[in-house]
């Protein structure tokens, strides 16, 4: 005979959609897990991603050749939606704690390793290598530095250089190129204006501050109220004396992403390095 408590105690019957997502929504906060954050030095709580979520950052594989502009608003929105530590605001968080997220949700989502294609002899096809993303993961963590903000100038401008935060990046690919989606690179000379134009928006990415020297006077500009198509007038008037620092500067930076992005392994007693893909590719479950 039954016994009655199990028979009060049975939990009640989920009759619609509502209760399912409800009961989803509430499991997420619990279980979600520390992802380290570089530029804050501590661990901010992220919930792994969905099924939902990877169908949304696969369907961001498709784009521009040069830009990844879909993978670098969803992303930013998943984040957003991910995040279940109250205070902290995504938008102010740099490129390099993206990057560094990306890599711990991959891990945690997906899986620890990742194939990457090799070929130790060209007259050979390529094959896979399966290498450690949870070691790239440790390795970059313990050597990963700050980069502070730096200012330069010259006879007309005083401008100051920081890392970008992912808002900024958000902002200039919705305003740039969110709704053109027809971007098509069919030719030399598209291609050669398409890389042009990718090069200044990476340069106006990094410049957080601007100052013009008018007759022995700096005065400060409101840089953040100006859209990026204006950002992008600007800088376009910098000598290249100028223009040099600041892709020095980006070149710093660049070298604590490739402690993220750039993966050491051996094969076959040779040492090989590959860059990661991080984008929507880069999220996808492998169906071996």
């Amino acid at each position: 005979m039954p016994n009655q408590d199990n028979i009060d105690n049975k939990p009640e019957i989920m009759t619609n959609i509502t209760q399912i997502l409800n009961a989803v929504q509430k499991q997420k906060t619990t279980y979600a897990s520390n992802y380290w954050v570089p530029s804050l030095g501590r661990d901010v709580r992220f919930s792994e991603l969905n099924t939902s979520q990877q169908k949304r950052l696969i369907k961001s594989i498709v784009d521009s050749p040069v830009y990844n502009t879909e993978f670098i608003q969803t992303f930013r929105d998943i984040l957003r939606e991910n995040c279940v530590e109250d205070g902290v605001d995504i938008d102010t968080l740099t490129v390099i704690d993206k990057l560094f997220i990306a890599l711990g949700l991959r891990i945690s989502s997906v899986g620890g390793r990742i194939d990457l294609d090799i070929q130790p002899d060209p007259e050979k096809p390529s094959q896979a290598v399966s290498v450690d993303l949870i070691k790239l993961h440790e390795t970059a963590k313990s050597t990963l530095s700050s980069i502070q903000p730096v200012t330069y100038e010259n006879e007309l401008f005083v401008i100051e250089c920081n890392v970008p935060t992912v808002g900024a990046e958000y902002t200039l690919e919705r305003e740039l190129r969110l709704n053109n989606e027809n971007i098509e690179i069919e030719t030399n000379k598209a291609l050669r204006d398409t890389i042009g134009e990718a090069f200044i928006d990476e340069i106006v990415k990094y410049i957080s501050n601007v100052s013009v020297k008018t007759d022995g006077t700096v005065t400060p500009v409101s840089w953040n109220k100006f859209n990026f198509k204006d950002r992008i007038t600007v800088v376009e008037s910098f000598n290249t004396a100028l223009l040099k620092e600041i892709v020095g500067y980006i070149n710093k930076v660049k070298e604590e992403s490739n402690k993220i992005e750039v993966v050491k392994f051996q094969f076959e007693g040779k040492e090989y390095d590959r860059r990661l893909t991080i984008d929507g590719s880069f999220f996808m479950i492998s169906s071996n």
